[in-house]
């Protein structure tokens, strides 16, 4: 005669199995709680317990980005600047142009989540690439060469942290000057 799981015997001899095996962990537990609490372990020395690690690369804090030159150049007329703009803003007779900045020192890591902005009157007109370590070039459409003054501050700031790295002395750009 063979036994099924199903039988009575075979559920109540996994509940006492459960039953013990609870009981064990608690009493464990317990006897652990009972030693940590009469004599605390011998203290360790940090150096004595952690293996040398390499040296984290430093993070510079952050510092306005200051600036060298700015230039205005036609996209049209540099190959370069065509590919940025992209065939959208170059569409029939459109006549974008790019705003260059010239930083006075290196950007640093530009490979990150951030990225270096320029700032037109303290407004962005378009996204701005890096082409270099100190050079910064934003596209800005025809239709928004409007939006520019007579004199016109340009600055630039890392996204995500523009009151610390906002250029102090912003660079000047007369209007008279746009190709």
């Amino acid at each position: 005669m063979s036994t099924t799981s199903s039988s009575r015997a075979s559920r109540l001899l996994a509940l006492a199995f459960t039953c013990v095996a609870l009981t064990g962990c608690t009493e464990e537990a317990g006897a652990m709680a009972d030693k940590s609490q009469g004599n605390p372990p011998a203290t360790a020395t940090p150096a004595g317990l952690t293996a040398p690690t390499p040296a984290a690369p430093s993070v510079a804090p952050p510092k306005p980005v200051e600036l060298r030159s700015v230039e205005v150049r036609r996209v049209r007329s540099d190959t370069e600047l065509s590919r940025l703009a992209g065939e959208r803003l170059l569409a029939g007779n459109a006549e974008p142009v790019a705003i260059e900045v010239r930083t006075a020192e290196p950007l640093g890591n530009l490979e990150r989540t951030a990225s270096p902005e320029i700032y037109v009157n303290g407004e962005r007109l378009g996204d701005t690439w890096a082409l270099g370590q100190d050079r910064l070039v934003v596209i800005v459409p025809e239709g928004d060469l409007e939006k520019l003054r007579d004199m016109n501050e340009i600055t630039v700031a890392w996204l995500g942290a523009e009151q610390l790295t906002r250029t102090q002395k912003p660079l000047r750009l007369d209007k008279s000057l746009l190709p």
